[in-house]
């Protein structure tokens, strides 16, 4: 795995990050982006490669039955332009 150096020097978002900014309705907006995003600064801004392939891993400990018997579905990525 290619990590790549940032300013934020973040790498992954998990249980434990700080600074994070969540939704009313409980939700979590994880920007995935080479750039951070201006619209609320680096709290939930994880970087990306400017260029080239990169792909999300969701790592999950003690996952729920629903998850594990796959009737549990992750919610999709949207690409915000």
């Amino acid at each position: 795995m290619k990590l790549i150096p940032n300013p934020a020097d973040r790498y992954s978002i998990g249980d434990r990050t700080t600074g994070l900014r969540w939704e009313a309705d409980g939700g979590l907006t994880i920007h995935l982006q080479s750039e951070p995003p201006q619209q609320d600064g680096e709290g939930n801004w994880l970087p990306t490669a400017k260029d080239g392939t990169w792909f999300v891993v969701l790592r999950m400990y003690r996952p729920r039955p629903e998850v594990i018997d796959a009737t549990w579905e992750c919610p999709a990525l949207t690409r915000v332009t």
